[in-house]
């Protein structure tokens, strides 16, 4: 079977919608199937079985743009979509009767990470010595290395790293380290100690790495994730001005941190890229 991922991808948007689709079409591959990562904004989608598109400027049910004869949306923005299948991953989304949608799968299950993510978490050291900070990859993820400096500053016992986009142009900042990862940061992630995120992909992966997590919504979108996460004990919120205090509280707090890790890992398994997979797989075999 062949399988088209199309998705948002851009300054504006990040790498999240690309890094989902990514994760599945790993999935896919690995069971024999074809499956291509294409930007929305192509002028024509190439032809295949079954069409996934991932996307907030485009509507899946746009048929004169996705053309495929099964239509499958990767949604969090509640929209009624008249396609096969709608798939919200939002860490607590539940679906409600009466859309158009023939299917659809919601909440923390089909939370879509690689599947790096589903191994096994390395365990906790007892002394943090690692603090990731990654903002995203979108214009608004800009703020992550000036944060970063400020927790370098604040804590220099601590390895401070920091990632941004690819389109965000940064400065060194002394006491931090920049994050090489074209391919992702998966190895970044499971290797710190302490991640500080925003709402999107990058928090579900550091849940699903059992990583203690502090988590600054950015955009209206990730708001229900975010708190969902945090009223289960999964992460902790705060706005950006919070983080250096959080930060200090959950260094001192040993309990606290694999308190954190384990509610964490137990929403977020790190098998949701596999259950859409499968999803996608039975559609493209039993078609409508």
């Amino acid at each position: 079977m062949k399988f088209v991922l199309a998705g948002d991808l851009g300054p504006t948007v990040g790498l999240g919608h690309r890094r989902r689709l990514e994760a599945i079409g790993e999935v896919l591959r690995s069971r024999g199937h074809h499956a291509d990562f294409v930007a929305v904004d192509d002028e024509s989608m190439p032809p295949g079985d079954v069409l996934v598109v991932d996307s907030y400027r485009t509507r899946a049910d746009d048929r004169a743009r996705y053309p495929g004869p099964l239509v499958a949306a990767i949604d969090e923005l509640g929209r009624d979509l008249c396609v096969e299948i709608v798939i919200d991953p939002t860490p607590g989304a539940t679906w409600h009767a009466g859309g158009h949608a023939k299917r659809e799968f919601a909440g923390a299950g089909y939370a879509i990470v690689a599947s790096e993510f589903a191994k096994p978490p390395r365990p906790p050291r007892p002394h943090p010595q690692r603090v990731l900070v990654t903002l995203g990859a979108s214009s608004a993820g800009a703020v992550a290395p000036s944060l970063a400096a400020a927790l370098a500053d604040r804590y220099p016992e601590l390895r401070v790293q920091t990632a941004v986009g690819p389109w965000l142009d940064t400065e060194p900042r002394p006491g931090v380290e920049f994050a090489d990862a074209p391919d992702g940061l998966v190895e970044f992630i499971r290797d710190a100690d302490i991640v500080i995120t925003a709402g999107g992909v990058t928090l579900l992966e550091s849940c699903a790495s059992a990583r203690p997590t502090v988590v600054v919504p950015l955009a209206d979108n990730q708001r229900k994730a975010v708190a969902f996460l945090a009223g289960l004990g999964a992460a902790r919120a705060c706005s950006l001005d919070e983080v250096p205090d959080v930060l200090g509280e959950l260094l001192a707090d040993e309990v606290g941190r694999d308190r954190l890790g384990r509610a964490a890992r137990a929403t977020i398994d790190g098998a949701g890229a596999a259950r859409v997979a499968g999803a996608l797989i039975e559609l493209a075999e039993n078609g409508r």
